[in-house]
């Protein structure tokens, strides 16, 4: 099984979002959440794909530097794709996989939306 991680993500002026980070070959994937993940049950949130960070970010906590904030972990563990996709990640539309974490457990979807300029998901949890 792979690893992931959520961090949570405070910037020096108060704002803050959760940043989902799924080992994927020597990468995270990174999607920013306007709140923890394990609150979506039934309730689907946008999650914006950001650019990759490296493995190292499973790890990271603490100031960031360059006025960008603090990163905490929110949670970390393991995940597996339910459907793994045949594609690259960047060509399908949608996955599913279950996170088995200290506070996260369960089966989400990410779902893409169309949308110009900006590379956004729907994130839900399915159980």
């Amino acid at each position: 099984m792979a690893r992931f991680v959520v961090q949570h993500h405070v910037f020096d002026d108060g704002d803050e979002h959760w940043d989902l980070m799924l080992e994927v070959g020597p990468v995270l994937r990174t999607w920013s959440l306007p709140r923890p993940p394990d609150i979506v049950e039934n309730l689907p949130m946008v999650a914006q794909q950001l650019f990759d960070h490296r493995i190292e970010y499973l790890e990271i906590e603490g100031d960031i530097g360059g006025g960008r904030g603090r990163v905490a972990i929110y949670d970390q563990g393991a995940y597996q794709w339910s459907d793994l996709p045949e594609a690259p990640l960047d060509a399908v539309n949608e996955a599913a996989f279950r996170l088995d974490g200290r506070r996260l457990r369960g089966l989400f979807h990410l779902e893409r939306i169309p949308h110009e300029g900006k590379n956004l998901w729907r994130l839900r949890r399915l159980e």
